[in-house]
């Protein structure tokens, strides 16, 4: 009797260990270290209708504005992304317009044509891209340059692509 008792109080701190140890938010990485950014938890990030993996770039915050992964998501809207070591910018690419994206530049610039109108524009967000463990991260509103809809929750970012009817 003495030893199903020991045995039902081990198995019952066995089960209730991992619960004390459960941590609903993902995995985010030390961006302590930089001045200004924290991670935004339970925040979701769904691109042309998939949420991205939050191991493969959390969404981040610095002041007021939402920061997501630059690559992840300009390739799940199949753009071309091109990393420039000499300058650490990046270029992002789709059919009839890029942008060049410098760290800690708060200054994107659209260039590109569409049937003779020009495309280019410049836009300000209030944050400029930052490089967090090799990885860019940009503001979730830049990729409305790009002409898709980003709609931001305090729970959720969500991109839809420019629907191409």
């Amino acid at each position: 009797m003495k030893k199903s008792i020991i045995l039902a109080m081990v198995v019952a701190a066995l089960a209730c260990g991992p619960a004390w140890a459960y941590d609903e938010g993902p995995v985010m990485g030390p961006y302590s270290a930089i001045p200004g950014l924290t991670a935004v938890q339970q925040c979701q990030l769904t691109v042309a209708g998939k949420v991205m993996d939050p191991a493969e770039g959390a969404v981040l915050q610095e002041n007021n504005v939402v920061m997501i992964p630059l690559r992840k998501v300009a390739e799940q809207l199949g753009y071309t992304v091109t990393w420039d070591p000499d300058d650490q910018s990046v270029r992002v690419e789709m059919n009839i317009a890029y942008i060049i994206v410098k760290p800690g530049e708060d200054w994107y610039e659209r260039i590109g044509t569409i049937k003779k109108v020009n495309l280019n524009h410049i836009f300000q967000y209030g944050a400029g891209p930052v490089n967090v463990n090799g990885t860019m991260y940009v503001p979730a509103q830049l990729f409305e340059a790009f002409y898709n809809s980003v709609t931001i929750t305090p729970q959720a970012v969500t991109i839809t692509p420019a629907s191409t009817d």
